[in-house]
């Protein structure tokens, strides 16, 4: 099931789905045309990573992402968001890279976002991060290569409410406040 909803500047698109696959299981795949070892090797030729940059810290946690920005890119690209499922309480980004080759084959940039588990800080701290993580794309968007006009925030199962609520919660809902950065994600085009 997809759900899509178009505020402040993203669209947001959670999907409840069960995805399961190891790093472990795609380094063995076979190499076939179309496996997903393919990709892999397509993703790591055509992709630059910033891994494990730091975008929030709170309650002695360090908020971390991935940026996977295409080489060779001259202007700014479309990007997805991305966030884990796990209920709130597991999983990681690390676990989840899997999911984002899809978006590598499509030619986008990708954000792969961790954020605080409930074992960490009790809600709304998860939110609080994913809200972050845009916010930080938004300022370091020319380092990036980030066309801010153009953001899709993803997830499965928690990650799908992460990527709805990071797109629709109104500023004045106050869920930024930890945010190291002021700067708004830009108004959706209109």
């Amino acid at each position: 099931m997809a759900i899509h909803a178009r505020r402040q500047g993203l669209l947001a698109v959670g999907t409840l789905a069960l995805f399961t696959a190891s790093s472990t299981a795609l380094a063995q795949a076979p190499a076939d045309k179309g496996s997903s070892r393919e990709f892999a090797v397509h993703a790591q030729n055509n992709y630059q990573v910033a891994a494990n940059v730091t975008c929030l810290t709170a309650t002695g946690y360090e908020s971390k992402l991935d940026v996977y920005s295409r080489r060779g890119a001259t202007t700014p690209q479309p990007t997805v968001v991305y966030f884990h499922g796990g209920f709130w309480a597991a999983g990681a980004k690390d676990n989840a890279v899997v999911n984002l080759l899809p978006c590598f084959e499509m030619g986008w940039n990708v954000v792969n976002v961790e954020y605080r588990l409930a074992r960490v800080a009790p809600a709304p701290a998860a939110v609080e991060d994913a809200i972050c993580a845009l916010r930080f794309l938004a300022t370091q968007a020319k380092t990036y290569n980030i066309d801010v006009t153009r953001i899709v925030t993803w997830g499965e199962s928690a990650g799908g409410h992460l990527a709805l609520a990071s797109a629709m919660i109104p500023e004045s809902a106050g869920l930024d406040r930890q945010c190291a950065s002021a700067t708004p994600v830009p108004p959706w085009p209109r």
